[in-house]
């Protein structure tokens, strides 16, 4: 971790000044694409100094890979102990999220509820992380309506791969490159992020968690972080 991250410098945080950044704390459901996606993101907010002195990123994710069923509590409960540990002022921004292939809507109205209690973004991506992946290099406008419908339900075309996986796939491969949870390039996919967001705010896709149309409000959050977009 770096220094910012520390108890105690996050602590001089609260009570010794006020820092010019603000700290976007992002829990994931995801064990393997989302927290590669992020600790990218995280590295080139580093590496720009002027992006740098006004953000700072601490994403958290779940350690174990094969318990969905209360994944949702779970990851509220990284964003409940970070809140507790450390120091989180006026500004600062915690982001809860999740796909909702993984989850009953009962488990995803429980958690955006108890969100908005607490003060935390929601975002329910639908169907799935794939659907932001996709928007880094196509927009759905691209496909045609029953194109759309199948990536919607997003069910499985083979033992390995949904729908939704299998197009970012394929178009992974035409661009020479090939695509996993665990083997994201993002010297593919974080050079086309302005597309991506500029895309998902086009089709509106943050007007509100929707578990049977798409949406998604990670492009909210990554025009925040990254200062791209008016919508913010």
């Amino acid at each position: 971790m770096t220094h910012f991250r520390e108890r105690k410098g996050i602590t001089k945080r609260k009570s010794q000044y006020r820092d010019p950044y603000t700290l976007y704390v992002i829990a994931s459901e995801g064990t393997e694409t989302e927290p590669l996606y992020f600790t990218h993101l995280q590295s080139y907010v580093n590496q720009h100094q002027e992006l740098n002195r006004l953000v700072k990123i601490e994403s958290l994710s779940r350690k174990l890979k094969n318990d969905t069923a209360s994944a949702p509590a779970q990851i509220l409960e990284l964003l409940d102990d970070f809140k507790r540990k450390y120091a989180i002022k006026t500004g600062d921004e915690m982001w809860l999220l999740i796909d909702r292939d993984r989850q009953p809507k009962a488990n995803v109205a429980q958690v955006a509820k108890k969100c908005h209690q607490k003060g935390y973004e929601f975002c329910l991506t639908t169907p799935c992380i794939e659907l932001w992946l996709l928007l880094h290099l196509k927009g759905l406008g691209d496909y045609s309506l029953k194109e759309q419908a199948l990536f919607l339900s997003n069910a499985k075309v083979n033992m390995n791969r949904t729908k939704l996986e299998k197009e970012v796939s394929d178009l992974m491969v035409a661009l020479g490159s090939g695509y996993g949870k665990s083997n994201l390039n993002m010297a593919v996919f974080f050079p086309a992020v302005a597309d991506a967001i500029q895309r998902a705010f086009d089709l509106k896709l943050e007007a509100n968690w929707d578990y049977d149309r798409f949406c998604t409000r990670i492009h909210v959050l990554l025009s925040r972080i990254l200062r791209l977009s008016p919508y913010n």
